[in-house]
């Protein structure tokens, strides 16, 4: 088959129109098709906020660049057998509490090829007491420690650090040592439970008001009340008797319930004989128990007191944080 010139240069015209096209569109496939973004994750390593970028490319290597406010903060270069990006958010350890704006960029052979803008929540931390335990001394009720639940509802890693103080106690307003964990990791959407040891010792005779524990994680605060000791005490019965023409207390019994939130150690309870106060330690109690678990009840025999009165009639008066009882006693 013979061509005309003008055949001849109509073909070869539209060869040339078809090279191009499909050089564009082998351009366009390259750019599009030669990086597939699969997802991006917030994620912690090694106790650094990152970027976690898994994605598929055909290309040899590729240059990601993490963008805030219009400058990099953080890039890695991936070869082409990786499918992994890893990008830096902030320092080790440091917490994003706010919404914060990034850029995803990616390189190849200097020619950008991808861009993204990435919003993140950050931390979201919400902190719930779970228990605080108490113990007993004979002057001093001590907060052993104090059980939280740390959850993070936010998209970033959360973490809690001694060294900055991110948790601080404080009893009526005034912040107390406290021991814990030396670093805490909380991934979003989960939640840990930690145990943090306060040094707070009450006297018993601060007692019979209202305490304030408060507790500061970050950017939340939380309280916690304890109230006045306030328990029922009753006096049951006192024996007296003579001996040689002295008159004499031998002996009584008392109940005590337990309607407080902490165990209460009797030994700091005080005995008024006409208003001379005594302690229970210098008798014998039957039985043998000084501390009383929220919600028990118990009756005491307290003997072996041998308490010289002058009078023919005293008042014993029992006193225990805000509660009292007392009874007039006749001596024969």
């Amino acid at each position: 088959m013979r061509f005309t010139r003008r055949q001849a240069l109509a073909l070869y015209g539209s060869l040339m129109v078809i090279v191009s096209v499909l050089t564009i569109l082998l351009i366009v496939s390259r750019n599009d098709m030669g990086l597939i973004i699969d997802n991006i994750n917030i994620t912690d390593m090694d106790g650094i906020p990152c970027l976690l970028i898994r994605f598929n490319s055909s290309f040899d290597s590729l240059h990601f660049q993490l963008l805030s406010s219009g400058n990099v903060i953080s890039s890695c270069v991936v070869k082409g057998d990786e499918n992994v990006a890893m990008l830096k958010l902030f320092e080790p350890y440091a917490n994003i509490l706010e919404e914060r704006h990034f850029t995803i960029r990616v390189l190849h052979r200097n020619t950008v090829i991808y861009t993204k803008e990435v919003s993140i929540s950050g931390a979201i931390p919400i902190v719930n007491i779970l228990n605080i335990s108490a113990s007993t001394l004979p002057s001093f009720l001590l907060i052993r420690s104090i059980m939280l639940e740390v959850k993070n509802v936010g998209d970033c890693p959360l973490y809690l650090s001694v060294a900055r103080g991110d948790i601080q106690v404080f009893l009526d307003g005034n912040r107390v040592f406290a021991i814990y964990s030396s670093t805490i990791k909380v991934p979003p959407n989960a939640s840990r439970i930690l145990s943090v040891r306060p040094l707070i010792i009450i006297p018993s005779s601060d007692l019979n008001r209202k305490h304030e524990i408060t507790i500061k994680v970050l950017n939340i605060t939380i309280n916690y009340h304890i109230p006045p000791l306030n328990p029922m005490i009753k006096l049951l019965d006192v024996n007296t008797s003579n001996m040689m023409a002295l008159r004499v207390i031998q002996n009584m019994t008392i109940s005590v319930v337990n309607s407080w939130i902490f165990p209460i150690d009797l030994r700091w309870m005080k005995i008024l004989i006409d208003g001379k106060e005594f302690s229970m330690m210098l008798w014998h109690v039957s039985p043998r128990l000084y501390i009383i678990n929220p919600g028990d009840e118990v009756q005491l025999h307290i003997s072996n007191m041998f308490v010289l009165v002058d009078e023919p009639s005293v008042e014993v008066r029992l006193v225990l944080g805000l509660s009292e009882d007392r009874m007039i006693v006749e001596l024969k």
